[in-house]
């Protein structure tokens, strides 16, 4: 329950989006006709809805508030000074929001406030308003709050997103990262279907401190793609999900919780916990990925298919002049900064440019299930400091796989490997 500071405070609440989505500029109405300059100075708190707080990236930059009044002329000197503070889930004040800004230039009040001064996480704003020359009583027609940035800020749902699991001897996980290197949406070996996994094998191994390939970990190609045609010239397509299922819970090589499970990585409402924009050497990689994959689609019976091939050939693979019944000129892309469905399915775009030279990017990588060994079952998970945006500190074992623990997954059949469906549109 969000608490009012005082009786006559005039309060609103606004729904800014999907728990995990990222925004550049949203603006909401306040319904402020009938009120007046006065009503506001015994204060104006907004909260957001369902209990969410706003998650403060690098690029939020400003909020603004514009209030349009129904008669009024320009006094010649400061109309009015306003304090702006954030507030915590009971309705609390918990830090100024920064420097602000305010003017009443004839009918229109704009106030405008750079949050980048004093970055906090918050569940709402509360404006502490001192009208002056007796304008208390100017009535108000219409309010808007609005937030800019540069997509790097997103919403959050208190305790909803999943938590890093306590993983302890026995149990496993897997590691996902941006390869620091690029790779062309079309396979330069038609008729290679490894073509993208040999590449996300190479990378994991530039690195095998972090990657653990030197134990035997081994890396595919989160990304759908066809390697070959058949008889009738159809494309075999190999899934995301199906050339690399997610089977254990999901975690960047330093750690950082990623997903829980396949069901919150590929779907379009649901948020991961942290953004996958870590290279296989732990450096930040905001950038757009070759994936040719979508992050959800029912199938004829409205079962959820994740993770699977985007449609009309926006898959990677073959060289599009080698199939007999046309030539695809884009691919699906995802955002390793982004949170919702579009970190693996965001848009299509040209794979290459109009002489006809290819567009390069990079591509997600993902481990085979990684058995954590008992040998220190003392051992305590460590703290991520490059955990910043995560609701959590991440709880990865400090020990790592045997290589017997992986031959026992092979044994054993969990470590899949690449499955061939036909494409479904």
């Amino acid at each position: 329950m969000f608490a009012l500071a005082q009786v006559n405070a005039v309060t609103r609440q606004i729904n800014p989006g999907l728990v995990g989505e990222i925004f550049e500029v949203r603006d909401f109405d306040l319904s402020f006709n009938g009120l007046t300059l006065g009503d506001l100075e015994n204060e104006l708190s907004i909260s957001y809805s369902d209990n969410k707080f706003l998650r403060h990236g690098t690029g939020l930059s400003t909020l603004t508030l514009d209030i349009n009044l129904d008669d009024f002329v320009l006094s010649p000197e400061r109309n009015f000074v306003s304090s702006v503070f954030y507030l915590d889930e009971n309705g609390n004040r918990i830090g100024q929001a920064g420097t602000t800004n305010g003017f009443l230039n004839g009918p229109a009040l704009t106030l405008t406030v750079d949050f980048n001064e004093t970055p906090q996480n918050h569940y709402g704003i509360e404006f502490d308003f001192d009208f002056r020359n007796n304008n208390e009583d100017k009535q108000i027609s219409s309010g808007e709050i609005g937030y800019s940035g540069q997509s790097t800020s997103w919403l959050s749902l208190n305790d909803t997103l999943p938590k890093a699991p306590d993983l302890g001897p026995g149990d496993q996980f897997q590691f996902i990262f941006v390869t620091n290197d690029f790779v062309t949406a079309t396979d330069s070996s038609p008729f290679d279907p490894d073509f993208y996994n040999n590449f996300a094998q190479a990378q994991a191994e530039l690195n095998p401190e972090l990657t653990r390939t030197d134990l035997g970990v081994e890396y595919k190609a989160f990304a759908s793609f066809s390697g070959d045609f058949d008889a009738l010239g159809n494309p075999d397509i190999t899934t995301a999900n199906f050339n690399r299922p997610i089977t254990a819970p999901l975690f960047l090589l330093d750690g950082t919780f990623i997903a829980q499970d396949i069901d919150q990585l590929c779907d379009p409402n649901r948020s991961n916990s942290n953004f996958i924009d870590k290279t296989q050497f732990g450096n930040t990689s905001p950038v757009e990925v070759w994936t040719g994959t979508i992050p959800f689609i029912g199938d004829s019976n409205g079962f959820p298919i994740r993770c699977t091939a985007a449609p009309q050939s926006n898959y990677l693979g073959l060289e599009r002049g080698a199939n007999p019944t046309g030539e695809p000129t884009s691919s699906f892309i995802g955002s390793s900064r982004e949170l919702l469905g579009k970190w693996i399915g965001n848009a299509p775009i040209p794979v290459s440019d109009q002489n006809g030279n290819p567009f390069l990017r990079p591509i997600y990588a993902v481990s085979s299930p990684i058995t954590i060994s008992g040998d220190d079952p003392d051992s305590p998970p460590p703290f991520n400091p490059n955990n910043i945006t995560g609701p959590i500190p991440p709880s990865i074992p400090a020990s790592v796989p045997e290589p017997n623990s992986l031959i026992s997954l092979l044994a054993l059949g969990i470590v899949g490997g690449v499955s061939k469906l036909k494409k479904r549109l």
